[in-house]
């Protein structure tokens, strides 16, 4: 008997933090194929309307080409099935995925991705859109406007 509780002390906290025990994490798996453009690092950020809902926890590369991705989603948001999934760069040149949707309002919960769904995602270059010599420019722009903002609040605590 005793060696029957000590497998089950053992087993059940493997058990209760897999991926399909959604209701005991705080967060859930959702899986993204992607093309392997998709340079991507684990941590990354995932992005839905804007705010962070979660990060990618691995990456898995397949023999077509492909990666995927595990994504840790918080479990209060709540994705349309018609979400789509986009590799993206920032003009600091970090990558994110950016979840995306036709649909904002869903009437069924049918209509919600579940734990462990797989997306297809696309892989988009932003960096194309501006040369080096534009990008180089816009950051050095946006250095200064921190350093701005520095100097304000320093000036501000120092009174």
């Amino acid at each position: 008997m005793k060696n029957k509780i000590f497998y089950l002390a053992g087993i059940l906290p493997v058990l209760l933090s897999s991926p399909g025990c959604s209701w005991i994490q705080p967060e859930y798996v959702l899986y993204v194929r992607f093309p392997k453009d998709c340079d991507v690092t684990k941590q990354s950020n995932v992005l839905w309307e804007g705010k962070e809902i979660g990060r990618v926890n691995k990456i898995t590369a397949t023999d077509s080409n492909m990666v995927i991705l595990d994504l840790m989603i918080d479990k209060q948001v709540n994705l349309p099935a018609s979400s789509t999934a986009e590799c993206s760069k920032n003009l600091l040149g970090e990558t994110f995925i950016k979840l995306t949707s036709p649909t904002k309002i869903v009437t069924t919960t049918s209509g919600y991705l579940h734990a462990m769904d797989t997306l297809h995602g696309r892989y988009v270059d932003h960096s194309r859109i501006l040369d080096s010599v534009n990008r180089k420019k816009i950051i050095n722009k946006l250095l200064d406007l921190k350093n701005t903002v520095d100097s304000i609040i320093a000036d501000s605590i120092s009174k």
